[in-house]
Order: structure tokens, then sequence, then C-alpha cells
């Protein structure tokens, strides 16, 4: 049975939408990969590893259920925002559109009960309507078809507000829950808008610029010295 303590709301940060299904069933699976490189070193019988990141992805597979008409209308209409929200957003109309913020969003499972929400971006989705496994679909008074069942998986890629790790031996990212939800009450940080994608990346790209025109000026006197 559905509830809305089972419940998965998707926020999508870059055009501030948001979709929320109440769950059937619900599966949450957390895989964490600690990356390393290695090169061979010339008379060592074991390589010299070199730590790189630890990634961490989340894969969420569930079930929504619309078993009368007003309610399988409305979850066909979640389903449909839900697609629409892996688009990004942009600027401008027709030929002359330009990339304002790439789809990232925030999701929270089980009204945060049981996890922390998780921010980043959803690599691959899977929608699957009932009727390819043998749910009927209601016949409308229009005499249209809407489907009462969809599955419905999501990979996603976590980024962390915040750098994870320790910050000395017996303390981790100061002290925060991580992996679960915190028990204790805990000021709300309030987060960017939904411009705020679109600002980062501005942000980096003129950073990113500025310091690439600050070499390049650096390069040319040196080219200058050497000439004279």
């Amino acid at each position: 049975m559905s509830t809305s303590i089972s419940s998965l709301k998707i926020e999508a940060m870059h055009v501030n939408k948001t979709v929320t299904f109440n769950c059937a069933l619900l599966s949450i699976k957390q895989t964490f990969n600690p990356n390393w490189n290695s090169e061979a070193a010339y008379g060592k019988m074991d390589n010299i590893a070199i730590y790189a990141n630890t990634t961490r992805a989340v894969d969420f597979s569930f079930t929504s259920l619309g078993k009368q008409e007003s309610s399988a209308i409305a979850l066909k209409r979640s389903v449909e925002d839900l697609v629409q929200m892996q688009y990004p957003l942009y600027t401008g109309a027709d030929q002359g559109k330009a990339l304002q913020a790439p789809p990232f969003f925030k999701i929270t499972s089980l009204n945060g009960k049981m996890y922390n929400s998780f921010e980043g971006y959803i690599q691959s989705i899977d929608v699957t309507p009932g009727s390819n496994n043998g749910t009927t679909p209601l016949v409308t008074e229009g005499n249209t078809f809407v489907e009462r069942r969809y599955d419905i998986s999501l990979g996603f890629v976590v980024m962390h507000a915040e750098q994870p790790g320790f910050v000395d031996i017996n303390n981790f990212s100061n002290g925060k829950d991580f992996y679960f939800a915190s028990t204790e009450d805990q000021p709300n940080n309030p987060r960017p808008s939904a411009g705020s994608v679109s600002t980062l990346a501005n942000t980096a790209g003129s950073t990113a610029n500025d310091t690439f025109a600050s070499l390049r000026d650096k390069l040319g006197n040196v080219l200058d010295l050497l000439e004279n």
C-alpha cells in the first residue's frame, strides 16, 4: 500500500519544479567506489597505488499506482513531468538557444526519515508502463487509455555539497551524519535558487577564463624577453 511516508520527492533544481511519487514498492541501493590509479615500478612486485577519489551512486527502483481514474491521470502527469525534467534550461528561442543550466536534482526518499537528501544528476531513467507486465489500463470517459501502474528506475550520481572525509581520526565531515539521516534536529541550510547551477557554471567558467588570460599574458611576456 502506497502512503506519503513511502514517497520519493524529486526536485529539478535547474527549473525549480518538483514531482512526488507515492510508492507501492521502493528500493534504494547505494554504491561507493574508491578509485585508485596504479603504476608499475621497476623491481617492485606491487604497483604503486595512488588514491584518486571515492564516487557515490544511488539506484532508485519504485512502483507507483493509480487505481482510480483521477489518480491514474495524476500519475501520468507526474511521469510526464519527470521525463521533461531530464532536459536542460535554455535562454533564447529557436536557433538562438543557449544552455543556461543542465538538469540537476535533489531527491528525498521516505520523507527524509531514513536517508539524507541526495543532490546530483540522473544518469539513466527507465519507465515501464504496467500494461507491459499485464496490468490493464483504465479507459477514461473520453475513451482514452491511461496506465494504472508504472515501474520506474533511476540511476543517480551524487554530487556532494561538502567535501566528505575525516577532519581528524575521530571526526568525519565535521560530525554530520552521512549515510543515514540525522537522529538529531539540525538547522536547515538554505540551498541556492533554481539558477544556482547556472551561476556556479558561469562562475567556474569565468574563473577559468581569467586564469587562462593571466597565463597567456605571462607567456607573452616571456616570449618578448626571449626575442629581445
